[in-house]
């Protein structure tokens, strides 16, 4: 599962520089080459697409990631979004390690700096989730659903009595 994730986090964060968009069936990127055929939506895999995806850019990833000082593939990877600085940091995590891979800008967010209380308030939430679906029949690669809200949000939620 995690190499998947690691797949998925590639693709998402544009790890191989390839910034890819969907046109006519197909995803191309930027200067037109085909970049992979996932078949008509709704007939997609999370395994379909990642065994795609994973011929092209199975060595360029365990490149990326080796030359970082990080084990390929990583037990784990971490996505962390700081909120308050615009930024979204991949890591490697080991048994006895955290490697720092990659950083990206996000470039678009609502609300202000603090947690999100309920659902229209515009605000980004804040907190630790886990990834717990990935959807390969999504407009893009793969999308990912976060365990959000989880308990700690709905016990701030209700404390808050907003």
């Amino acid at each position: 599962m995690y190499i998947k994730i690691l797949f998925l986090c590639l693709v998402l964060c544009s790890f191989s520089q390839c910034h890819a968009y969907p046109q006519q069936g197909k995803l191309r990127s930027y200067n037109q080459r085909p970049f992979a055929d996932f078949g008509p939506k709704g007939s997609r895999s999370v395994d379909s697409v990642t065994d795609l995806l994973k011929p092209i850019l199975d060595q360029k990833l365990k490149n990326e990631i080796t030359s970082k000082g990080a084990v390929f593939p990583p037990q784990k990877i971490l996505l962390l979004a700081l909120k308050k600085e615009r930024v979204l940091e991949v890591w490697s995590i080991g048994k006895n390690e955290h490697r720092f891979l990659k950083s990206y800008p996000i470039l678009a967010a609502s609300g202000k700096s603090g947690p999100k209380y309920r659902r229209g308030d515009r605000q980004v939430p804040e907190g630790f989730y886990r990834i717990s679906f990935l959807n390969a029949n999504s407009s893009y690669h793969l999308s990912m659903k976060i365990n959000y809200p989880n308990k700690r949000d709905r016990k701030r939620s209700l404390a808050s009595n907003v």
